[in-house]
């Protein structure tokens, strides 16, 4: 079956897994950023310390 605009592509796992594999790690990162906003501004407590380069 040929590709139309008026059909939909549905993924098949393993396709799904490569193309949102990138998007979980990206996720993750915004979880921790969205606890550390939560932690310094809503319940105040100290900034995290930066890393040391």
């Amino acid at each position: 079956m040929d590709w139309t605009p008026s059909l939909t592509y549905e993924l098949d796992l393993i396709q799904h897994l490569f193309l949102f594999s990138r998007a979980d790690t990206i996720y993750g990162g915004s979880d921790q950023v969205q606890r550390t906003i939560i932690a310094e501004r809503v319940l105040g407590l100290p900034r995290e310390p930066k890393g040391v380069v």
